[in-house]
């Protein structure tokens, strides 16, 4: 249905008053589109006092609300949540019979999807493939294995790419200026830079970028084990060695790059600091990777609040934003994970709770 304002109200009533002879009033509301016809402009009419203000909605008026915001609260939002938590889909249909057991009340499913999407603003998780108790506990097993290793002995290694069409996704306009940004290459066809990245519970390591040229001199079209090799042998194998900690624990993804030989071997020319490697499970890095959940995305948000990148500047501000990594930040994506030694490993399995806390719940170690 179509929003009228006071003032375009206003309006619409002078064209119904001085309509010429034989135009009848569903012919104006038909010519501004107003739904309802004639009826809704007699109803204009016995509010309209001769200017805009009196067309104006006051507080308390249109339709009464079926369930209160503290029903809507208490009874709707925690089964959203949960479901999104679980990983499960959920449908509308579904939830209205228990809400109008749990309420008392009789509501229509389109109100149900209005409390749901406009008022809580949340949306079901849709995912054909839902977290299985196997999956669940191989991430509880490694979760518990992380919580035991002090931070600064945990090194998380990923990658990501930054798009050159990368643009703030909203920002203020002023009168004069156009309200969007000219793109001439779409997501799909933007030159993309490639960026390698590490980090542990309290710094982010130098970061290794790669361009497109860089890409076309080694015959590639992304980040390969050699590329990888050569950041751990120039870059993070001699940032490793001057930590002075050594027995770390490098945690990566199953990605096809990730040789476990090539890596230990070029950590091994670098000093030796890095003992093991760790390897997530599938469909795991969301949930126990800090970079993956979700620093990069920070870290993206904060290149395109620089506006339009270029080809002279992206290397750079990439680097920057990435070195710029404060260690708070770094920390609350730790406790995102579950990697804090009072977490409990199944914490983002709630359909497990029940039955695991007995055998497997957290506890938070003694001080001596």
């Amino acid at each position: 249905m179509k929003y009228f304002t006071p003032d375009q109200k206003h309006h619409i009533l002078i064209h119904l008053q001085a309509r010429r002879k034989g135009v009848n009033p569903d012919d104006i509301a038909h010519q501004h589109g107003v739904a309802g016809g004639r009826r809704t402009l007699n109803r204009w009419l016995a509010q309209w006092n001769g200017t805009p203000q009196s067309l104006e909605r006051k507080a308390g008026s249109g339709r009464p609300r079926r369930l209160s915001r503290a029903q809507v609260t208490r009874h709707l939002k925690p089964r959203i949540l949960a479901a999104n938590r679980r990983a499960e889909p959920i449908h509308y249909p579904t939830l209205l019979p228990a809400i109008t057991a749990a309420t008392g009340k009789a509501l229509s499913l389109q109100t149900l999807r209005r409390y749901g999407k406009k008022q809580l603003k949340l949306y079901p998780f849709c995912n054909s493939s839902p977290v299985s108790v196997e999956l669940c506990d191989s991430i509880a097993k490694i979760r518990r294995k992380l919580q035991r290793i002090s931070k600064e002995r945990v090194l998380f290694l990923d990658e990501t790419a930054v798009r050159l069409s990368e643009a703030p996704s909203s920002t203020l306009v002023l009168p004069d200026q156009q309200p969007y940004v000219l793109a001439t290459e779409t997501s799909s066809y933007a030159k993309r830079f490639d960026m390698i990245a590490c980090l542990n519970g309290n710094q982010a390591f130098a970061p290794c970028i790669y361009t497109p040229k860089d890409r076309s001199d080694a015959g590639v079209k992304g980040i390969n084990t050699e590329m990888l090799v050569d950041y751990i042998l120039n870059t993070l194998g001699q940032e490793t060695w001057a930590l002075d900690k050594p027995l770390l624990t490098l945690v990566v993804d199953k990605a096809r790059i990730h040789n476990e030989d090539r890596i230990m071997e070029a950590f091994q020319e670098r000093g030796g600091h890095v003992m093991h490697l760790l390897k997530l499970p599938p469909m795991a890095a969301k949930r126990l990777s800090p970079l993956d959940n979700c620093l990069f995305h920070d870290w993206k948000e904060a290149i395109r609040r620089h506006g339009p990148m270029t080809l002279r500047n992206v290397e750079q501000v990439m680097a920057d934003e990435w070195n710029n990594t404060k260690k708070d930040k770094i920390q609350a994506h730790y406790k995102h994970c579950g990697l804090n030694s009072c977490s409990d490993a199944y914490f983002d399995c709630p359909h497990l709770l029940m039955t695991m806390t007995t055998s497997t719940g957290s506890h938070c170690p003694s001080l001596a």
